[in-house]
């Protein structure tokens, strides 16, 4: 019997839809800033090992296109050029390994995630499917959500010792379960983001990927979650 398009076959296919579904379990213990730097670095180790050790995704590797070769160069240079920034600043080698880190969180994974999507070949189903189940738990927690400003709960929960790595802030790892609008006194809701406007990309970005599951079910309830 063939295997269903929509179910995780490989190691990355899996590590990608677990994480996708373990989103909220994340969110609750401050772990979401966290995530998506540790899992574009896992991907593009699976990569290049794979493209040592498998003749077929070495064959990919030797087929890359130029603009993933493009962004690996520019995301290189960018940390090229932080190293010798601080050198020119004396800035001292904890600063400089400080800011390595950073890159490594952030700019890197411009480079990382074209990298590790073009030699793995995720398919997209399992990325469609995931997204749809994330729906499925978020639409059961939404009544929660709407009901925490009016029944006493605080905005936020908790703010997570994960903050030690290090971040833009702290609200990065805070449970948050809604916020006040300054000025206007009314709710808002950020869900998984870190604020509300960005919940709202999120939104859109969920509509586009559930739209294109092939389970009309499964499809409704990524739409109505986005």
């Amino acid at each position: 019997m063939a295997a269903s398009t929509d179910h995780p076959q490989t190691a990355a296919e899996r590590l990608i839809s677990a994480a996708i579904q373990s989103t909220w379990l994340l969110w609750l213990v401050g772990g979401l800033y966290i995530a998506g730097p540790v899992i574009g670095w896992t991907l593009a180790l699976m990569a290049c090992w794979l493209a040592y050790v498998d003749a077929a995704v070495s064959e990919r590797f030797a087929r890359l296109p130029l603009t993933i070769w493009l962004w690996i160069a520019g995301m290189a240079a960018m940390l090229l050029i932080l190293w010798i920034g601080h050198a020119s600043f004396d800035l001292g080698a904890a600063k400089t390994i400080k800011s390595s880190i950073g890159w490594a969180k952030g700019w890197a994974l411009i480079a990382l995630f074209p990298l590790a999507g073009a030699l793995l070949q995720v398919r997209e189903a399992v990325i469609y499917r995931a997204v749809c189940k994330l729906g499925a738990q978020t639409l059961m927690l939404m009544p929660l959500f709407l009901a925490t400003p009016f029944i006493g709960l605080p905005e936020t929960l908790w703010v997570s010792p994960l903050k030690i790595v290090g971040g833009p802030g702290p609200e990065y790892f805070a449970t948050t379960l809604y916020t006040i609008e300054p000025g206007v006194g009314t709710p808002r809701w950020q869900f998984f983001a870190p604020w509300s406007p960005a919940a709202g990309m999120i939104a859109v970005i969920f509509v586009l990927l559930a739209v294109r599951d092939e389970s009309v079910g499964w499809r409704t309830v990524g739409i109505v979650a986005g």
